[in-house]
């Protein structure tokens, strides 16, 4: 962890020597488990015998591999047809989900910068939790709660930011965006915000914490990628020119009076429409502005405060 010394005093003749009955045990059963990689078996014994290292060495990515062709082979090439069989599958699915997740936490807590440990929690919870239920919101909201105390411990650790930001595509923002339904687009810039409140808290914390200022950067960029205004340059422009001009009053958006005949009322109507879209339009680029000012009054707070720390530059 940044700012953390590893203790710095030489080891006793007793440790020294635990030491060395750790190495030749997990020499021998390093064997095992490389035996069985390289004979592709796949069985409870595997599991068990990868576990065993990968909580010992959270560092060895190709048994990581190797786990992940088990879990593969066992529970995720299911052929079976009848419905109980299904169902009592993804009991069991369940169950080596939670398996999985305590495995990678002891892996984790051992070495919080495993990448290979990282890596599989993500696949472990897309492949055995189903997006969109109601079960994956309450896990995913432990796994987030579970960052949280991660990032107490080590601001910085850019994989647990990551891996965050993951559980908030896949199983948020991604999925709301693809259901067309309304509550669901509001329900996803409100997770947004949620994300934009918890860097800032971050930032607050520590301003020299650039993990914490990219994690905004990435959601405020996402709030408005949608937004059309943004992606027309021509709209962009025009937007910036009038957003300093902008009230309450509607009327200052009509470029000039629309003369129509009383009879084609719809094209009334339609105007109105385009008028109201514009406005809207312009209120939305503004708003960007002011998000993006926010995050300029931070940086320069941040750099008068400490001019040679680079997270703000």
């Amino acid at each position: 962890m940044h700012g953390v010394k590893r203790p710095d005093r030489p080891k006793t003749q007793e440790e020294i020597d635990q030491e060395r009955e750790k190495i030749a045990a997990y020499q021998e059963i390093l064997k095992v488990g490389m035996n069985m990689k390289r004979n592709k078996v796949y069985d409870d014994k595997s599991l068990l015998i990868t576990g065993k290292i990968l909580t010992i060495n959270p560092e060895f990515y190709s048994l990581w591999n190797f786990r992940r062709d088990i879990l593969s082979s066992l529970y995720l090439n299911d052929g079976e047809s009848d419905s109980e069989s299904k169902i009592e599958n993804e009991e069991t699915k369940t169950q080596m989900r939670e398996s999985e997740l305590k495995l990678t936490f002891e892996a984790i807590s051992r070495n919080p910068k495993s990448y290979g440990s990282w890596f599989h929690r993500q696949w472990v919870l897309v492949q055995f939790l189903n997006v969109g239920s109601g079960e994956s919101m309450e896990v995913v909201e432990k796994e987030l709660n579970l960052c949280d105390q991660f990032l107490t411990r080590d601001q910085r650790n850019f994989h647990c930011w990551n891996y965050r930001r993951h559980l908030i595509s896949h199983f948020y923002t991604n999925h709301l965006s693809n259901t067309g339904n309304n509550d669901d687009l509001v329900l996803k810039r409100e997770v947004e915000e949620k994300e934009m409140k918890f860097g800032l808290k971050k930032v607050e914390e520590n301003f020299s914490n650039y993990s914490a200022f990219h994690h905004r950067s990435v959601y405020l960029l996402q709030i408005y990628q949608n937004n059309d205004t943004n992606n027309d340059e021509n709209s962009t422009n025009s937007n910036n020119s009038k957003c300093c001009e902008l009230t309450t009053s509607s009327t200052l958006f009509q470029e000039e009076e629309v003369s129509i005949d009383k009879e084609t009322n719809n094209n009334e109507e339609l105007v109105d429409e385009d008028e109201n879209e514009n406005e809207n339009e312009i209120g939305s680029w503004c708003e960007f502005q002011e998000r993006i000012q926010v995050d300029l009054d931070l940086i320069t707070n941040a750099i008068y405060t400490e001019p040679e720390d680079q997270s703000a530059w």
